[in-house]
């Protein structure tokens, strides 16, 4: 059998063996943290749980400390992907609905791949206005 990383595991999978959909949405909260924390997880057990469960009570300041890392519009889903409940905790299609995944520049370029479905009017407008605002901030 295969053992589960624990570091990135949510609280209700570990405690009362339930798994869910919010379940993975907590791991990806971990995984988003571990990112800025230099690949280090917030939780580091070495799969021992008597050590998750005692990490997991000071989680929530791991979260604070690490918030000055994480980009700004990214902070706020991270603090509310960690909560312990499952139910204070977004779904994956509220967290695409949040600033930092609806960069203009992203925007325009996913536009871009699928310019050949828009109508001509749809066309017009993107390469006269939208374009033009949102190239300076694409990377070379």
């Amino acid at each position: 059998m295969v053992q589960p990383n624990l570091d990135f595991m949510a609280p209700e999978n570990q405690i009362n063996s339930n798994c869910s959909i919010l379940s993975d949405m907590f791991s990806l909260g971990m995984v988003i943290c571990a990112i800025y924390n230099q690949g280090r997880p917030l939780i580091q057990s070495g799969n021992s749980p008597p050590s998750y469960l005692k990490q997991m009570e000071t989680l929530d300041d791991a979260v604070h400390n690490i918030l000055p890392r994480i980009p700004i519009p990214l902070q706020e889903a991270c603090t509310r992907l960690l909560r312990k409940s499952p139910g204070a905790r977004p779904t994956a299609q509220l967290l695409t609905l949040i600033k930092y995944f609806s960069d203009p520049a992203v925007q325009a370029l996913q536009f871009l791949d699928v310019i050949n479905m828009k109508d001509p009017t749809q066309k017009a407008h993107f390469y006269r206005s939208t374009l033009r605002e949102v190239l300076p901030f694409i990377p070379r």
